[in-house]
């Protein structure tokens, strides 16, 4: 109780497997026409692989999408 507020994270590994691909799917990106598909690919591949954290650019492409669309897959 003592120490500093603390902020918590998000839990972007439990949705990364499923919504995140749904929404930034190439096809998807590729419609919608705000992002490059083959550029948004590359962190995500990387990020399911371990290989990089891209926690909060995949989460910035995600809630563009989602707003571009007005939110149409149930998160």
């Amino acid at each position: 109780m003592r120490r500093p507020k603390k902020g918590f994270g998000v839990a972007v590994g439990y949705w990364s497997r499923g919504r995140l691909n749904a929404v930034l799917s190439p096809k998807r990106i590729a419609r919608n026409g705000w992002f490059d598909a083959s550029a948004v690919a590359l962190p995500i591949g990387d990020h399911l692989d371990a290989k990089r954290d891209n926690r909060q650019q995949l989460r910035t492409l995600f809630v563009v999408e989602l707003w571009h669309d007005g939110c149409p897959v149930k998160v």
